[in-house]
């Protein structure tokens, strides 16, 4: 029964974490360093994205490039989002950088975990334009070490 278990649970993180992975290239990305490896939590980074086909969907990712002295599991935040038609929305989203035991999501590469997670799947534009993303780290701390930086990576979506 625990060996059942175990293996359900396994595959179950294994499934949650290629959802949040791509191996795929991105069509566009964009990153911003943070300073001292800190994110002043009234910087809000702002992203913007050419949409030059819109016969195809599209989907965006948050990227966060941390290192081991992140305080925090998860990074709570706002997505704001406009587009050229002066449409806007926002959502509270939350991202989960590492479980209950500290153990971080994503690859380890030089001295930084990287881990992404989905900002829009299947985003339709119905035509083309630009779109811009602004992320607002809304953690209670002023300034959040350990992100070295952030980032959007937009991507051909896979369903039609």
């Amino acid at each position: 029964m625990n060996k059942l278990l175990s293996i359900s649970l396994l595959f179950i993180t294994l499934l949650s974490l290629s959802s949040c992975t791509s191996n795929d290239k991105p069509l566009e990305y964009k990153y911003i360093t943070m300073e001292n490896d800190t994110w002043n939590r009234f910087f809000s980074p702002t992203f913007e994205f050419e949409i030059n086909n819109a016969d195809i969907k599209y989907d965006f990712y948050l990227v966060a490039k941390v290192n081991r002295e992140l305080p925090v599991n998860t990074i709570p935040f706002v997505l704001a989002t406009s587009f050229d038609n002066g449409d806007e929305r926002a959502v509270k989203l939350n991202f989960q950088i590492m479980d209950k035991d500290h153990q971080f999501y994503g690859e380890f590469k030089d001295g930084y975990y990287i881990c992404k997670v989905p900002l829009r799947k299947n985003y339709f534009a119905h035509k083309k334009g630009t779109i811009k993303l602004e992320v607002t780290n809304t953690t209670s701390k002023f300034n959040l070490e350990g992100v070295h930086s952030v980032g959007i990576e937009m991507y051909k979506s896979k369903k039609k």
